[in-house]
């Protein structure tokens, strides 16, 4: 493991004092947020840890860890504030991982990693977690703690081999597959435009994946299926949860010109809200599924009409099948890594014009 980090080397990595370090690990003391942003960075690269277990780990000796029976589920958080639309899909994940984590007598804890703050999870620093699934796609991040303990990811898509972690994702090709079945059942074949939601800039986070990761079991279930796209008709749309009706009202009029100028017949959307989308086409007179089929990923299923077709992640089996693998790992570290796919649902109104 090499000479492990102390407190000394965190301080002077970061330009600062012993005792401004420990405070700020502490989380006493009175300190700009860039220097409690900088101290965090730090303990994070160096893998820091003054836990009496974790010193004994790095400095060779052999004394087990005492396994405390916390798990921690991390997620990322590029803005200072979620959407106020009623669709808190953080809290149901939350929620289904401390589920998973009680059926195994075990202490399920988040930690929403924001943007603006750095990451400062004293509960990992201190040696006191056991594992950790991680629902970002930080790669830094992701690479500071693997080193640290055992890891899983969840809803990244990644292959385990390329990681060295077992990945639990939504099976999102076999969705797709099953989607695009209904939408040739009820007769309807056209061609199809794809707009896919990225963050913008200003929230930019190095990731482990492409930009073109983000819809590729999209593409291969449409060939699958045998339906071709042309690249003219690939949108990337800047998006967050601040924006997100401005760019929806911006989609819908771009819709329109595709739906009566390119024929267009279905809309497959990504990391973009689209609940208010049917409403924006009816006023610029186009109405599913008698003009466009609209498909979609959301987080938690909600309303809606004629035309729309949901593919909603199983976030209780998705987040039990975490939990297991990561207890697994906890259990044997030295476990080859998986890769595990959990089936979606697929909510659909009628796809048949006039009902």
């Amino acid at each position: 493991m090499g000479k492990r980090s102390t407190i000394r080397d965190v301080a002077k990595a970061a330009g600062v004092s012993i005792t401004t370090t420990s405070q700020v690990l502490k989380g006493i003391g009175n300190f700009s947020d860039a220097t409690i942003k900088r101290v965090w960075q730090v303990v994070n690269e160096l893998n820091y840890t003054p836990n009496p277990y974790a010193k004994k780990y790095f400095s060779g000796e052999t004394a087990p860890r005492e396994n405390t029976g916390l798990l921690m589920y991390v997620t990322y958080s590029p803005y200072d504030k979620l959407p106020s639309d009623g669709n808190d899909y953080g809290s149901h994940r939350m929620y289904c991982f401390e589920k998973a984590c009680m059926a195994h007598d075990c202490i399920g804890s988040n930690y929403i990693y924001r943007h603006q703050m750095g990451f400062r999870c004293r509960q990992i620093v201190n040696g006191l977690v056991d594992g950790v699934i991680m629902g970002t796609l930080d790669k830094t991040l992701i690479e500071n703690l693997k080193p640290r303990l055992p890891l899983v990811l969840t809803d990244v898509n990644v292959e385990p081999e390329d990681v060295g972690l077992s990945v639990i994702n939504p099976d999102l090709r076999s969705a797709y597959v099953q989607a695009f079945s209904q939408i040739r059942e009820a007769g309807i074949d056209g061609k199809v435009a794809i707009f896919c939601g990225m963050e913008r800039e200003k929230h930019f986070l190095q990731s482990i994946m492409k930009a073109e990761d983000r819809t590729i079991e999209l593409e291969k279930a449409m060939k699958q299926c045998g339906i071709d796209i042309e690249r003219k008709h690939y949108y990337n749309i800047s998006v967050d949860p601040e924006n997100n009706e401005k760019v929806l009202e911006n989609i819908a009029d771009k819709i329109c010109h595709l739906v009566r100028k390119d024929g267009i017949r279905i809309i497959a959307l990504r990391y973009i809200q689209f609940k208010n989308l049917p409403r924006m086409l009816a006023a610029r007179g186009l109405h599913p599924p008698e003009d466009v089929v609209i498909l979609g990923i959301n987080p938690m299923p909600e309303e809606s009409g004629p035309g729309v077709i949901q593919i909603v992640y199983d976030w209780d089996k998705l987040l039990q099948t975490a939990v297991d693998v990561l207890l697994q790992t906890i259990e044997n570290p030295e476990r080859v890594c998986g890769k595990y796919l959990i089936p979606c649902k697929i909510l659909s109104q009628t796809l048949h014009s006039g009902g």
